[in-house]
């Protein structure tokens, strides 16, 4: 069975919540504020000791089940430098480690659910307009989390 929970940044401090999702209808936070569609949107901690903290609607984003390779979790919003198994082999007179022509080669992109499923959203000088493409690198790719759209939106330019 698949692992189903979201994050959202505490509308306190910032912080990221991970947990369960619920959405309250009508309510404002203590602060006054409350979020544009007149829901509340708090994280249920599944991990003792329970805790429910209100978060910020537009930053929250759902688990993709999926790890990067280096074990951390891909949510929804990250950001992920990602290098598919297509990729041509490096020419010896390149000057560059096998490390740097990676990432060289690799494409920046946003995780994003569309079209039914997880995919990544890239835009870079191979494509004019933001381009969509499976989240799975393949057997010798790979997919690295380098930050999200809501504290690193710098690295989608």
């Amino acid at each position: 069975m698949r692992e189903i929970k979201f994050r959202g940044k505490n509308v306190d401090n910032d912080e990221w919540m991970y947990g369960f999702l619920t959405k309250c209808q009508n309510r404002i936070w203590e602060n006054g504020q409350s979020s544009q569609d007149g829901y509340k949107m708090q994280i249920i901690s599944h991990e003792m000791p329970i805790g429910v903290w209100d978060v910020i609607s537009e930053t929250v984003g759902q688990y993709t089940g999926l790890k990067d390779k280096n074990g951390v979790e891909i949510y929804e919003g990250d950001i992920v430098r990602i290098l598919y198994t297509d990729w041509g082999s490096k020419p010896e007179s390149d000057p560059r480690t096998l490390h740097q022509y990676l990432n060289d080669i690799s494409y920046i992109a946003k995780v994003v659910f569309e079209r039914n499923s997880w995919m990544v959203s890239i835009f870079g000088e191979k494509y004019k307009e933001w381009y969509f493409d499976g989240i799975t690198p393949g057997k010798h790719g790979f997919i690295e989390v380098i930050g999200n759209i809501h504290s690193n939106p710098e690295l989608l330019k």
